[in-house]
């Protein structure tokens, strides 16, 4: 039920809760549970009414606002996370289609060439052990040849030990009476020096006999008896190291191979 009042509507307490919007009515200010029956306490109490009335409108209204504004800023934030982390996944997915696609290519491109580079070195390889089986005779040849003079040059200009060297030999050929050694002209003055020394080797009871002889390098000798004869030139003696000097030089080939 309503009643007129003035040009006014006063509605009763029922109708009024019922055009009341349906916000949170937690913060709504009490409102008036009767009205009086004087015209002026009426107008009093709609006064009242209207204020409360606009006053829990605003703070809907506010309350409406922040909620909305609440709910744009998390939408916001929501929005930029998910964006965040589509760059992020398209990034890592691109990138990984960047790597392999760039090593897709870098193979393509490369593999060839690896494959070149690897018959190359094989025909390196082959090569080089065909230039070492052309020059490996001509190469010991010339490693002994080097190896000769060095001897050579060695007995040439090192002053030779006549004395102990015949000494030694004469001890092959004791059993003879007559010895006769055969030195280089150089060495006869140094070979004449120790005559005596050998003489005695057999308490004089031999003949030494020293003869000079150009065929023979300096540094070498020949010991002739009846009992035997022994070479001690310096080509003899070559000739004896040189088997072992080409098993060396071979080894050597061998070990760099």
């Amino acid at each position: 039920m309503s009643k007129v009042l003035k040009g006014f509507e006063v509605l009763t307490d029922s109708a009024k809760i019922a055009m009341i919007p349906s916000f949170d009515d937690s913060q709504w200010l009490p409102l008036p549970s009767a009205f009086p029956d004087t015209a002026e306490e009426c107008f009093v109490s709609e006064e009242v009414w209207n204020q409360a009335w606009r006053e829990n409108i605003h703070r809907d209204v506010e309350n409406a606002h922040r909620q909305a504004a609440e709910v744009r800023a998390a939408a916001v934030e929501e929005a930029a996370v998910i964006r965040q982390q589509a760059t992020v996944d398209g990034y890592q997915a691109g990138f990984q289609a960047g790597q392999t696609t760039a090593r897709q290519e870098l193979m393509d491109e490369y593999l060839p060439l690896i494959d070149q580079m690897r018959l190359l070195v094989q025909d390196v390889g082959r090569l080089r052990g065909e230039l070492f089986a052309k020059l490996a005779n001509p190469l010991r040849d010339a490693v002994i040849s080097m190896t000769e003079r060095l001897l050579q040059r060695e007995l040439l200009t090192g002053a030779p030990n006549v004395e102990k060297m015949v000494g030694e030999l004469l001890d092959y050929v004791l059993g003879a009476s007559r010895v006769e050694i055969r030195v280089h002209p150089d060495d006869f003055a140094a070979a004449a020096d120790a005559h005596g020394f050998w003489q005695q080797r057999k308490f004089g009871e031999w003949d030494v006999v020293i003869v000079p002889d150009a065929s023979l390098s300096r540094g070498g000798c020949e010991i002739r008896s009846e009992v035997g004869r022994v070479d001690a030139r310096k080509e003899t003696r070559f000739a004896l190291l040189e088997p072992l000097i080409r098993e060396l030089i071979e080894r050597s080939l061998s070990a760099d191979d």
